[in-house]
C-alpha cells in the first residue's frame, strides 16, 4: 500500500510539473518573435500623385512602442519620365503629443524603371527608432524637374 501511495505521489509531481512545463514553454514561445499584427496601408495608390518639384504633407502616425525598427515600404509610379525620386520626411515623439520639428528621419526613394514600362518604383526597408516610440510622416516631396510620381503608396508594419 506504501508504494501504491508513493508512486500516486510521485504520477502526481510529475504531472504537475508536466503541466507547468508545457505552460512555460507556451509563454517563452510568445516572447520569442513577435509578429506583425498591422500592416497598414495609409497612403493607398490609386490617384493620387506627387508633381514635380513639389510636396504633399500628411499626418501618418507610426506608434513603435513595442519595436525598435518600422519595417516601410513605398511605391511610386513614374509618369512622363521613367524616373521617381521621392523624399518623405519624418518627425520622431517621445509622447505622441511634443514633435521634434526638424524632420530628423529622411527616407529617399530613387529608382528607375524600364523605359514605356508601367511598373512601379519599390523601396522596401526598416526605419530605424530605436528608443523612439512615436513617428509621424509628414511630407512626401518629388525631387524631380521631368515628371511626377503617380499611385504613391505608403506601406508599413507594427508589432502586436
Amino acid at each position: 500500500m506504501k508504494n501504491l501511495k508513493e508512486l500516486f505521489s510521485n504520477a502526481t509531481c510529475l504531472a504537475v510539473l508536466a503541466v507547468f512545463f508545457l505552460f512555460l514553454g507556451e509563454v517563452s514561445q510568445g516572447q520569442g518573435y513577435d509578429t506583425y499584427g498591422e500592416v497598414t496601408t495609409s497612403i493607398n495608390g490609386g490617384t493620387n500623385q506627387v508633381d514635380n518639384f513639389s510636396t504633399n504633407t500628411y499626418s501618418i502616425l507610426l506608434s513603435a512602442t513595442k519595436q525598435s525598427n518600422i519595417p516601410v515600404m513605398i511605391q511610386a509610379r513614374p509618369s512622363g519620365t521613367n524616373l521617381v525620386e521621392l523624399n518623405l520626411h519624418f518627425q520622431r515623439s517621445l509622447d505622441n503629443v511634443n514633435w521634434d520639428t526638424i524632420d530628423p528621419y529622411l527616407v529617399t526613394i530613387s529608382a528607375t524603371t524600364n523605359a514605356g514600362d508601367a511598373g512601379y518604383a519599390t523601396l522596401v526597408t526598416n526605419l530605424n527608432v530605436g528608443g523612439i516610440p512615436y513617428l509621424r510622416l509628414t511630407k512626401i516631396g518629388n525631387t524631380t524637374s521631368i515628371g511626377l510620381a503617380t499611385n504613391v503608396t505608403f506601406t508599413y508594419g507594427i508589432k502586436r
